[in-house]
């Protein structure tokens, strides 16, 4: 019996080992959903694209973004066509809008590049 158990704890240890790198190697936050309003170019000073998903596209985003967060280190985003990344400081920066009128609620995350 204990041979048994060893060995299934050296299997979860390994296992473990696989998902760390996978999210180290591949987990970049893949944007999709339908492409809105854009300006600039990735690769200008300034860029800014919109885009409209579903439920599962943003909740499955904001995952892939909360684990290269939590990670440290690099945090990259890409949609297909550019990709952009920065190695963001802390404290983040969150801001939380309401507007009535429109009855919307935004939130919108600052990762500003460390110097």
């Amino acid at each position: 019996m204990p041979c048994d158990l060893n060995y299934k704890d050296q299997l979860g240890n390994i296992l473990l080992m696989i998902t760390s790198i996978y999210f180290m190697v591949n987990c970049l936050v893949k944007i999709s959903g339908k492409p809105g309003k854009s300006s600039g170019s990735p690769t200008a000073s300034e860029f800014e694209q919109e885009f409209y998903m579903t439920n599962v596209e943003l909740a499955t985003l904001l995952r892939d973004l909360a684990q290269e967060i939590e990670a440290g280190g690099q945090v990259e985003a890409n949609s297909g066509t550019w990709s952009l990344n920065v190695n963001p400081m802390q404290p983040i920066k969150l801001e939380v809008q309401y507007k009535p009128r429109k009855r919307e609620l935004e939130f919108q995350v600052k990762l500003k590049e460390t110097p």
